[in-house]
């Protein structure tokens, strides 16, 4: 009877549980010559049993991940369409990218379409105008270069579990 109790606990307390992740550091940089392009970045997975208690801290950095994307796992039919369906909680995002064309006008352009598209975007996700912040810095000294990008990314995201376990359950049957 005690062993049944604490399974029926246990349960309730993963379906109840949030994990909370962070993309901290992440670092993107790309220019018009091939040894110019670079991604690095830092992801925490925190997961809280029944929302409050933290259990269990996993870090990813970037080779971490390749490493698992390598295992070739079909869990969701539709990746794209689990996403759309889950209840994603944005906690705080920090976007500052460095943007330059070799045309001033090209730079002015793409600086003033950015701008707008992720206004639109800050404007969808509900998330205090405190937490949300964006940065993006014209570079009109592109050296005979056509393009160059940097990119610098820091966000929290939460999801509660029974919505993962629905989207997953539902892609599934």
């Amino acid at each position: 009877m005690v062993f049944l109790f604490i399974i029926i606990i246990l349960i309730i307390g993963l379906v109840t549980s949030k994990l909370e992740i962070k993309i901290l550091n992440l670092k993107y940089t790309r220019s018009d010559n091939s040894n110019g392009n670079s991604l690095e970045y830092l992801t925490k997975i925190k997961i809280y049993l029944f929302g409050i208690i933290p259990t269990i801290t996993v870090k990813l950095n970037d080779k971490k991940l390749k490493a698992i994307n390598r295992v070739d796992n079909n869990l969701l039919k539709n990746p794209l369409e689990a996403i759309k369906k889950l209840k994603i909680d944005v906690k705080a995002v920090n976007f500052k990218a460095n943007i330059g064309a070799k045309s001033v006008i090209l730079t002015s352009t793409i600086i003033a379409f950015l701008s707008t598209l992720i206004s639109i975007l800050f404007s969808k996700i509900d998330v205090s105008p405190q937490f949300a912040r964006y940065k993006i810095t014209p570079n009109y000294n592109v050296d005979e270069k056509l393009y160059k990008v940097n990119i610098f990314l820091n966000c929290a995201f939460e999801l509660k579990m029974y919505h993962v376990i629905n989207v997953f359950l539902l892609q599934n049957s």
